[in-house]
């Protein structure tokens, strides 16, 4: 059974960000079933690697459409979003510099990813886009 499964609660109601959003939910469920395979090792590295890329495309994308459609709390989400970089940033640097693979502080931020920036700051401006029509 996945760690987490992507449903309708989750959503943003904007399609392209909920594909991104299953990405990251894809991410968290293969470390997951890595881990309780005692396998983490073969795929942290992969998992590294997509959530850099990740985290710069999808904040990218979530940026350009609060910035263009008024966002008032852009500022403040761009902070998280700096956050979270850093995290992903430096869980792959302590990777690659000290050999030692992070596979539960992974989990973990993509738990905390998904429970707290998605479910509560990504949905205030799906929440201000929805009230202001402009979905």
């Amino acid at each position: 059974m996945a760690l987490f499964e992507w449903n309708q609660a989750y959503s943003v109601n904007i399609a392209e960000f909920d594909k991104h959003h299953q990405i990251l939910f894809n991410l968290a469920n293969t470390l997951h079933d890595a881990m309780k395979n005692r396998e983490s090792e073969k795929v942290i590295g992969d998992i590294l690697l997509e959530l850099n890329n990740y985290v710069k495309y999808h904040f990218k994308e979530e940026e350009k459409v609060m910035i263009a459609k008024g966002f008032p709390g852009y500022k403040q989400h761009l902070q998280a979003h700096n956050s979270l970089t850093e995290k992903v940033n430096k869980l792959a640097e302590f990777y690659q510099k000290e050999g030692i693979i992070p596979s539960f502080d992974t989990l973990e931020m993509l738990k905390s990813w998904i429970s707290t920036h998605i479910m509560v700051e990504d949905k205030k401006y799906a929440h201000f886009f929805r009230t202001n029509g402009l979905l």
